[in-house]
């Protein structure tokens, strides 16, 4: 039996609120993103190009494995799960700096619970949930600011107005909060003194959905956020004081979630109803969603894992299921893991040592199993840069 990849089970916010609860705005704009049903194609069909990153490995950037990669200006930003540095390097992989703040003191974090960057102020924003922190940084890793909170705090991100917004996880993190709007709503907008000042988007699934999302927020061409709930089938624009409906999903032939239905989903590492309403052909969006410039990828399904590419200049979609794709098989072990990042329409995926190492003897003969065979226990991870076949877009359904 081949080893089994785990797949970067996609994560939710669920996000908070102050006094005033908004109610997000209507809009006939609304764009449709249609669910379709799954086509049938190997690895080899899906993949149109792919580079490879090799990341310098030196006394000061050996990193263990790759947990979290963002782009901004022409940097890589990356950490490993020992949630202790963030690596700064050049697109080809050449080591510039790092942030290393860990400790106890009032500037440090105790770890990296999350992290994400601002590329409209060309910001780096550090969660530490363990010390209830926000730390910022400039591009080039220097503190330019920490702002505590009094809630347990899963995922801090800004928008081009420079306004800090938690994201609520939706998890068994939220428990932990003293602050009973954080575990009410979605969306807070965070002051510098730490204060919940407005809040947006009230959580529709009280009950626990015990996993965390890494791809529920993205940006529009001018700075704005773009955000989704979990197991919501909107994807909303933040726009001042305004949520606004930006994209709706449309399954073909599955069930849409009702209001009731959100009430009473719920999912915990000792008891689940979630696979009862898959096995009733509901649409579950557990993932929330990467939109690079020209591409959204959306992730979808519970046991059943659907992914959907949807092209923002041709407004066509398709959808495919990664378990039931054909050719080769440690090919589809290497891009089955859920992209970190994108740009363009190029998706970001970090590669474990140890997956290298099982894959490459029974890879194709070609650029990557060249690139794999050359690697060293010394090395560091790598990143792989791929782009999907546009051509599929036009696939009948």
């Amino acid at each position: 039996m081949k080893a089994i990849t785990i797949p970067t089970l996609i994560l939710l916010l669920f996000i908070g609120s102050c006094q005033s609860v908004r109610k997000e705005a209507h809009t006939s704009n609304v764009e449709t993103i249609n669910i379709e049903k799954p086509i049938s194609l190997s690895i080899e069909e899906l993949i149109e190009d792919f580079d490879t990153i090799r990341l310098e490995a030196s006394d000061h950037s050996l990193l263990s494995d790759i947990r979290y990669i963002r782009i901004m200006n022409d940097k890589l930003y990356v950490t490993d799960k020992t949630e202790s540095s963030v690596f700064i390097f050049t697109m080809d992989g050449k080591y510039i700096s790092k942030i290393s703040d860990q400790g106890q003191g009032p500037k440090e974090y105790l770890r990296i619970s999350r992290l994400e960057v601002d590329p409209f102020n060309s910001r780096v924003l550090i969660t530490d949930a363990f010390s209830r922190k926000l730390l910022i940084y400039d591009e080039a890793g220097r503190q330019s600011e920490v702002i505590q909170v009094d809630f347990f705090p899963m995922r801090f991100v800004s928008d081009r107005s420079r306004r800090n917004m938690h994201l609520n996880p939706g998890s068994i993190m939220r428990d932990l909060s003293r602050n009973e709007i954080s575990n009410t709503h979605n969306i807070l907008i965070i002051d510098r003194e730490g204060n919940i000042k407005d809040s947006f988007l009230e959580d529709e699934t009280p009950q626990r959905i015990d996993i965390t999302n890494g791809a529920s927020t993205s940006y529009t061409d001018n700075g704005e956020l773009l955000y989704k709930p979990i197991l919501s089938n909107i994807i909303y624009r933040i726009h001042e004081d305004e949520v606004i409906p930006e994209y709706e999903l449309r399954p073909r032939n599955k069930s849409i979630l009702t209001d009731e239905d959100k009430k009473e989903i719920f999912y915990t590492f000792e008891k689940e109803n979630v696979t009862e309403y898959e096995d009733n052909g509901y649409f579950l969006s557990f993932g929330g969603f990467l939109k690079s410039d020209d591409i959204i990828l959306l992730p979808s399904g519970w046991d059943k894992d659907l992914r959907t590419f949807y092209s923002t200049k041709s407004k066509k979609s398709f959808t495919y299921e990664p378990k039931k794709m054909k050719g080769n098989e440690y090919m589809q072990d290497i891009f089955y893991n859920f992209p970190q990042a994108a740009t363009g329409e190029t998706f970001y995926i970090g590669i474990d040592p140890v997956l290298m190492e099982y894959a490459t003897p029974q890879l194709p003969e070609g650029k990557l199993k060249t690139f794999f065979e050359s690697f060293t226990e010394d090395d560091n991870p790598c990143i792989i840069a791929y782009r999907i076949n546009k051509k599929l877009f036009d696939v009948e359904k």
